[in-house]
């Protein structure tokens, strides 16, 4: 690429010029880049900015071209002259646009709808939940006092919470935004949901720098299948506020592990979008790292309604 094509806003520039039929598709890992490639069928096409760093600085990246080819996923590498090699070392962060084949691209999703009426927007919250968690989440008490200027702010959970009020069967991601536009619905960022919100509704189209692309939708109840990743559980109890958990986070032995699930409410008091933090108890203290960026942690009390200290092995 040509170094006026490397100035700030190089990748915008791009997209406009040369695949303005493509979307931006969020992927967490090569295997996720791969299934939304293999997904579409045949004839799917994608392009991955590869983003790397060193120590923490980002550093020289790459393009890489994606095909579906009659069922095969094929990523090339133009630099090298041939196959990419998909290597994780240094690895930053993935961007993934893709166009769809010409037999998918005029087909519409249900939730791939506008939005601009109250009735139409619980029509699409509730298509996309179904979509995205095979029925097992639904809407809570929701209102048309839930609009926005782009959207519609709901909040969600699953239908087992619901019922018997258990918290190892709520839902982190507990609010749902869906566009007036034809776009479609998505959770928020957990460390700054409402921060993120303000700046979307403002405008700002995720993706461009400085403003991520919000999650995609994991586990409808994330506590067994994230402690299943972790370890057995030593122990669990609920706060009301920051000060309160630190202080058992200190009185844990140095070396203890536990994760934090911060509860939030929103402006109507239903339980909204959480916050999973890790906590480690060593020789200078409690080390608090965002389990969603591994930064480190505010204790932000802003909508907190509870915290849960979870000790595992």
């Amino acid at each position: 690429m040509e170094a006026v094509g490397e100035a700030p806003g190089w990748r915008d520039r791009l997209t406009r010029r040369y695949f303005a039929e493509f979307e931006r598709v969020p992927v967490s890992d090569w295997d996720s880049v791969v299934r939304a490639v293999a997904e579409p069928g045949p004839d799917t096409r994608g392009v991955v900015w590869l983003r790397r760093e060193v120590g923490g600085v980002e550093a020289t990246g790459n393009l890489l071209y994606a095909h579906n080819n009659k069922g095969q996923v094929v990523l090339l590498d133009a630099m090298a002259g041939g196959l990419a090699k998909l290597d994780t070392s240094l690895l930053r962060e993935l961007v993934f646009i893709r166009a769809l084949p010409e037999s998918r691209s005029l087909e519409r999703l249900p939730w791939q709808a506008e939005a601009h009426d109250y009735a139409s927007a619980l029509r699409k919250a509730q298509y996309w939940l179904d979509g995205a968690y095979h029925g097992a989440v639904e809407l809570v008490a929701p209102a048309p006092s839930d609009e926005i200027r782009r959207g519609w702010v709901f909040a969600c959970n699953t239908t087992r919470y619901l019922g018997n009020g258990r918290w190892q069967d709520g839902m982190l991601d507990a609010t749902l935004v869906v566009p007036k536009d034809a776009a479609g619905p998505f959770c928020l960022p957990n460390s700054d949901p409402w921060g993120w919100l303000e700046l979307w509704d403002a405008g700002e189209v995720p993706g461009s720098e400085g403003f991520p692309v919000p999650p995609t939708p994991g586990h409808a109840a994330w506590f067994e299948p994230t402690l299943a990743d972790l370890g057995s559980v030593l122990s669990a109890s609920q706060h009301a506020d920051w000060p309160a958990a630190m202080d058992e986070l200190s009185g844990f032995p140095i070396g203890a592990r536990a994760l934090v699930w911060v509860r939030r409410a929103d402006r109507r008091g239903r339980e909204s979008v959480g916050w999973l933090v890790n906590a480690l108890h060593t020789q200078q203290g409690v080390m608090l790292v965002d389990g969603s960026s591994d930064s480190a942690v505010a204790l932000d009390q802003t909508g907190v309604s509870a915290l849960h200290v979870i000790r595992y092995r």
